[in-house]
């Protein structure tokens, strides 16, 4: 094996596709469902509670999560400074359907939360192996920060969501040679510009990364981008 061969070895991005039955197993299901339970339970213990009360802000999205159950639809709320889209169309069929009370206002967090950690686990699988994959959820799982928007009813949490399941469909794509992933994953990535203010800094990093990536790995890249033109 050449140097160079045991260099793209090493950083764990194979040098040729990989077929996509051999990047997730029944491990991983079992591993990312231990993972997401444990992680279900600690966003939903005392959510009616803890944090007590309801902050205004939460308030005001639930307001606007009425007012679309009802038919009222927009693509940007201006109200309260201005806020996207995505976190308040989540919110409504709870609100709507279970009333707009602390627990219903805060269960679009719970998903949010859950899906980023679905997303952290796929990526860190695709890009990497199992136990960075294992890691990544979990750091996800018990980070502080995540834990706490998890249980609040804030928009942020929407942005680490579509922004993991944007990545992994886009680099699953080139890893497994699935031409369908890419616009799913253009979809997530599309999506997250409805989530959170900080995503307009979003198109500039991606942009880096897809440099780096050619840069380091040039002749993947090649090879995919010759896949994608025939």
């Amino acid at each position: 094996m050449t140097r160079k061969a045991q260099g793209e070895r090493r950083v764990g991005v194979p040098m040729a596709k990989s077929a996509p039955g051999t990047l997730f197993r029944v491990t991983d299901l079992l591993t990312l469902g231990l993972i997401v339970s444990g992680a279900l339970a600690l966003r939903l213990w005392q959510i009616d509670t803890i944090p007590p009360g309801l902050w205004f802000d939460e308030a005001v999205n639930a307001h606007d999560a009425l007012r679309v159950w009802r038919g009222e639809l927009h693509v940007f709320f201006p109200g309260n400074f201005g806020r996207e889209a995505l976190y308040i169309y989540a919110l409504a069929p709870l609100v709507g359907l279970l009333g707009p009370g602390v627990v219903p206002i805060r269960l679009a967090s719970v998903g949010f939360g859950l899906s980023g950690i679905v997303g952290a686990y796929l990526l860190g699988r695709t890009l990497f192996n199992r136990p960075i994959a294992i890691a990544s959820a979990l750091l996800m799982a018990l980070s502080f920060w995540h834990l706490h928007l998890s249980r609040m009813g804030f928009r942020a949490i929407s942005l680490p969501s579509a922004l993991a399941m944007g990545a992994f469909f886009v680099w699953y794509g080139v890893r497994a040679g699935q031409r369908w992933a890419f616009p799913v994953g253009g979809a997530f990535l599309g999506l997250s510009f409805h989530t959170y203010i900080v995503s307009r800094a979003v198109s500039p990093l991606l942009g880096l990364l897809l440099v780096a990536v050619i840069l380091a790995q040039p002749a993947m890249s090649r090879e995919c981008f010759r896949s994608w033109a025939m």
